[in-house]
């Protein structure tokens, strides 16, 4: 927990002046609700996956200079795929925005589980038109 509170921390001193107010507050009761729930697993790796998303959140920010939609479709898009938030909990609750962003990355989640190896340039070029917004993309690769 303590790497938790260390990397919002960081996370929130690079972005919080583009976060909406009650952002933060929404976000944390998500996570926190999921966590006492025990409905956040580890990967097959043992990593966290909430210390991996943010860790994720950091690079996207830095390298790629994502800012609120982004890093919020990226801490909150194992929760979508791993059900302890909906698409339209998220729609409602950070906008359409966040929503099109997790959208993406979990049509490309789902598109991973069917061929998991990039073997051909074909395959590369199927992700790209895959995504309806270059975000998703950007954040494929952070």
């Amino acid at each position: 927990m303590e790497r938790i509170s260390i990397l919002r921390s960081e996370l929130k001193s690079k972005i919080g002046d583009s976060l909406l107010p009650g952002d933060e507050a929404k976000i944390q009761k998500i996570l926190g609700q999921a966590i006492n729930d025990k409905q956040v697993k580890f990967d097959v790796f043992g990593f966290n996956p909430i210390v991996m998303a943010l860790q994720t959140a950091l690079i996207a920010v830095d390298e790629i200079g994502l800012r609120r939609d982004g890093v919020i479709a990226i801490i909150l898009y194992n929760g979508v795929i791993n059900g302890y938030t909906t698409m339209e909990e998220v729609r409602n609750d950070f906008g359409d925005g966040v929503a099109t962003i997790i959208k993406g990355l979990v049509r490309l989640y789902h598109l991973y589980e069917k061929t998991p190896v990039i073997e051909t340039e074909n395959f590369r070029n199927l992700i790209v038109s895959f995504a309806e917004d270059m975000r998703v993309i950007l954040i494929m690769i952070a």
